[in-house]
């Protein structure tokens, strides 16, 4: 009879390690789980007309026509702007770099125009 002793336990091994590497990418979790550090950032928004009101992210916006905030690289911000009797627009802006400004000029259009 030919002996095993090659795979003693080899098998088991590998099964199990097998098992592992499926349940570790199965649960969506990959890369660095640190956030990234914050950065200041910079957002100026110059409307038409000049008294719209500008919410970023549904909250007023606090200084106009610039705000400096806090973020983290690759945040993203919803800016909505809107005016009695105007379409309200939104737009998504990104922030990518430490010391960025990212400046929008919204000209609001008229209800049934």
């Amino acid at each position: 009879m030919p002996r095993r002793r090659t795979l003693h336990g080899t098998g088991l091994l590998l099964a199990s390690g097998g098992l592992l590497v499926t349940t570790a990418c199965g649960i969506g979790t990959t890369g660095n789980l640190v956030a990234p550090p914050r950065i200041a950032v910079g957002l100026c928004v110059e409307t038409t007309p000049e008294d719209a009101a500008v919410t970023l992210n549904g909250s007023a916006m606090e200084a106009r026509p610039c705000e400096s905030l806090e973020a983290h690289e690759g945040d993203q911000v919803v800016v909505s702007v809107s005016a009695p009797g105007f379409v309200t627009h939104e737009e998504t802006v990104e922030f990518l770099r430490d010391g960025e400004t990212v400046n929008l000029e919204v000209v609001l259009e008229a209800e049934g125009s």
